[in-house]
């Protein structure tokens, strides 16, 4: 419950290249967690981010220009993603803040 920030690398555990596109499977075995900013991102990369598990991963909405930060839309604070829905959302780094492109409820 304590992750507030997720950081980014130019590749993953395998050395694959994740700087364009990259599915993240989010999980919280400890309740629920609210993610406010992803660190390390390069502008015009995609991020897939899907909720595993069975608790609920809440991204903080900014209004803004706090860094790293999700731009979701709509006018609410927060944007939850469901475990139980296994809901997915798609963003776009545009430089300075990741822009929602798509979201859905499975």
């Amino acid at each position: 419950t304590g992750l507030t920030t997720l950081a980014l690398h130019a590749s993953d555990n395998t050395s694959s290249n994740i700087l364009n596109a990259a599915y993240l499977e989010l999980s919280s075995s400890d309740g629920a967690v609210t993610l406010a900013t992803i660190t390390g991102g390069t502008a015009g990369q995609v991020l897939y981010i899907t909720v595993t598990g069975s608790n609920n991963i809440t991204l903080t909405n900014v209004s803004d220009t706090t860094a790293n930060g999700f731009v979701i839309g709509g006018g609410d604070a927060t944007y939850t993603l469901t475990a139980a829905n296994k809901d997915t959302i798609i963003v776009i780094y545009n430089g300075s803040q990741w822009i929602r492109v798509g979201s859905g409820a499975n």
